[in-house]
């Protein structure tokens, strides 16, 4: 997701955000944004086409967020989160 983000120019390079610490992920992946055939395009490196998941989508094209760093896995959600920043001072 982070690289279709990318690939999207939905990446903020004047923010940086990296992890301090993070558990490891779970063997089985609990929500899969991508289904198989997407997930085997992403390994090959063909992002182009490739959509970002509905939630993803609406931060960055309707609030004009932009994401910061590369996913982390969050523990508490048993997911992983791509950082954002949205301009607030202009909504």
């Amino acid at each position: 997701m982070f690289r279709v983000a990318k690939q999207k120019n939905l990446i903020d390079l004047r923010f940086r955000s990296e992890l301090s610490a993070f558990d490891d992920p779970p063997p089985q992946r609990r929500r899969p944004g991508y289904n198989e055939e997407e997930r085997r395009l992403g390994r090959e490196g063909r992002w182009v086409g490739l959509a970002l998941p509905r939630a993803l989508s609406l931060y960055a094209n309707r609030m004009g967020a932009r994401y910061v760093g590369a996913p982390a896995f969050d523990a508490y959600f048993g997911v992983f989160a791509l950082p954002l920043v949205a301009p607030l001072g202009e909504l």
